[in-house]
């Protein structure tokens, strides 16, 4: 018998199919572990909530949710119900042996954020930004400069988000092709992990770095889900702390003072991160000393290509030991690169370029650092996007959809280096925090109890698909790719000479965003980065959007 005794759970729900009304009238649970009717009650932790849930097969839609509870004394407690139309959710704090309960019930990968195709987007106002957001801004913008072009070419001001929408001050609902900016990856306020922040805002909200009981069930769960050796963890409240970090771990593990980053990467904005990248006359003077680029392989643009014009993997690896003899000390420490390029466009690499590339490094004494902050958690159906070509890095960083909106970050270090975490002065003041943590935890177990990952990839498929077709139909569109739910789209002046267009970009990104898709720009490079909870339909309502703003786009340009 568990400390908190028996639990008995009445849920009655009418559930809409296909085929008319469904009923699930009764379900007991006599043991926390036993499982029936696919209904799971996992056992009270110390990391501040349980989770009960069930997955009952082709349910659409919950329309009516109401559970009792018994106490470990017997008695019956109702338990808060918070839904609307299409919620799948509810929670309620049940003093059993002092934990709190939180309930949840689930019908698929994205039912809580499902949404009616055929009501968004919903746009109210006559243009965008509406008189509200308009007002809104001119308030805030008299005292904040420095927007992202993100909010400067279509600035709405943000009321709410739920799953796969966002709702701004004026009413407007827009489909939301951004995520934030790759960061809200399983859905705007999704009810576990903002339950998960809320308890531990009221619990505990920091003690330095000291352990917690949810620090250590993160750092549990994240050395289960790495597929390699990458035993050595440290969390940190952004990518570029995360980044800096990991460029000292490959210092004290080394001995060796010099890196090697890709053109147009991106790895923050600070000291050394930044050194790593582009860089502007405010960063300074120059490229800190020791830090230099390389030319990295883009299928689209090749630098180096083999008779028949495909790209040369062979070719920039060779570059690249030859770039090591003449332009470095020979004191190489880590080369560091994004596994996909998203602030650049979403650029892939050759498929054949990060085994060689890990080859390379191995053969030389370099160790390999994958800054996966953009990339990692699900993003691209992986755990980690470096999965794809199966190669294992020494440091990984990881951020964005870590947290799903909530700031926390990690650096992950392999066994055979983590001692060097302790020369480094690791800690920091945010980082670890327990409702940081809980938000972490809380989307990985996501990820994992609503098959997220595979849902991503089935998402990709259809989005390869649909941007192909969309190639073959519009004459500005050069070149399209993706993983998972990490897309871009190039458009061009012309396909024969490749000229980037981004006069097109911006009016694509500013005709959708009217018609009520919230996404990134990147120049001549449209951006998507949908939450992968998203279901099919929604997507291809997002799609037909794009679609039809390139088509409008082209003609205005005379195409």
């Amino acid at each position: 018998m568990s400390p908190c005794g028996t639990i008995e759970l009445v849920v009655v729900l009418a559930v809409v199919v296909e085929a008319g009304f469904e009923f699930w009238e009764l379900a007991e649970l006599p043991h926390e572990n036993d499982y029936e009717h696919e209904l799971v009650a996992a056992p009270p932790t110390d990391v501040g909530h349980r989770t009960i849930h069930t997955r009952p097969r082709n349910a659409l839609t919950f329309y009516s949710i109401l559970p009792i509870l018994g106490n470990r004394r017997g008695s019956i407690l109702p338990a808060s119900a918070c839904f609307d139309k299409r919620s799948v959710h509810y929670s309620g704090v049940i003093p059993l042996s002092g934990y709190p309960f939180q309930g949840r019930l689930c019908m698929n990968p994205s039912s809580w954020a499902s949404v009616d195709p055929t009501t968004v987007p919903h746009i109210v106002t006559d243009s965008i930004p509406g008189p509200k957001s308009a007002a809104y801004n001119a308030r805030g913008m008299k005292h904040m400069t420095g927007y992202s072009s993100q909010v400067t070419l279509c600035p709405v001001v943000f009321g709410k988000g739920h799953g796969v929408t966002l709702t701004d001050v004026d009413g407007n609902v827009y489909i939301d092709f951004s995520s934030g900016i790759y960061v809200t990856t399983l859905g705007h306020c999704h009810p576990k992990i903002s339950e998960a922040v809320a308890f531990h805002a009221k619990n505990l909200m920091n003690c330095h770095d000291f352990n917690t009981p949810v620090k250590v069930a993160l750092l549990e769960k994240m050395a289960e889900i790495q597929p390699w050796d990458l035993t050595g963890m440290q969390l940190y409240d952004s990518g570029t702390t995360a980044v800096e970090a990991g460029l000292r771990v490959c210092r004290a593990a080394t001995g060796k003072t010099e890196f090697i980053s890709c053109y147009m990467d991106f790895h923050g904005k600070t000291g050394h991160a930044v050194s790593l990248a582009n860089m502007n006359p405010t960063n300074g003077p120059g490229r800190s000393q020791g830090f230099y680029m390389v030319p990295r392989p883009y299928p689209y643009r090749p630098l180096f290509t083999k008779p028949d014009g495909t790209i040369d993997t062979d070719a920039y690896i060779n570059f690249f030991a030859e770039f090591i003899t003449c332009a470095t000390t020979g004191n190489v420490a880590a080369f560091v690169l994004e596994p996909v390029q998203g602030w650049a466009g979403s650029i892939f690499p050759p498929d054949d370029f990060f085994p060689k590339l890990r080859q390379f490094c191995d053969d030389r004494g370099i160790l390999l650092m994958a800054d996966e902050v953009l990339t990692s958690m699900g993003r691209t159906g992986k755990f980690f996007c470096i999965e794809h070509w199966d190669t294992r890095p020494d440091v990984v960083t990881v951020g964005k959809g870590f947290g799903n909106g909530f700031p926390v970050t990690g650096m992950l270090v392999s066994e055979r280096y983590k001692e060097s975490i302790n020369k480094i002065s690791a800690s920091t003041s945010y980082g670890g925090n327990p409702m940081a943590c809980a938000a972490a935890l809380a989307s990985i177990e996501v990820i994992q109890e609503e098959g997220l990952l595979g849902h991503a990839l089935k998402l990709g498929e259809y989005f390869d698909r649909r941007m192909a077709a969309m190639k073959d139909a519009h004459p500005i569109v050069g070149d399209v790719r993706g993983k998972g739910c990490l897309l871009g789209v190039e458009l061009v002046k012309d396909r024969e000479t490749k000229e980037p267009f981004p006069e097109a970009g911006k009016l694509v990104y500013q005709r959708a965003f009217q018609k009520g898709l919230a996404w990134v720009p990147a120049g001549h490079i449209l951006r998507m980065s949908p939450p992968i909870v998203m279901e099919e339909s929604i997507a291809a309502k997002g799609m037909d959007i794009i679609e039809e703003s390139i088509a409008e786009v082209e003609r205005e340009f005379g195409y």
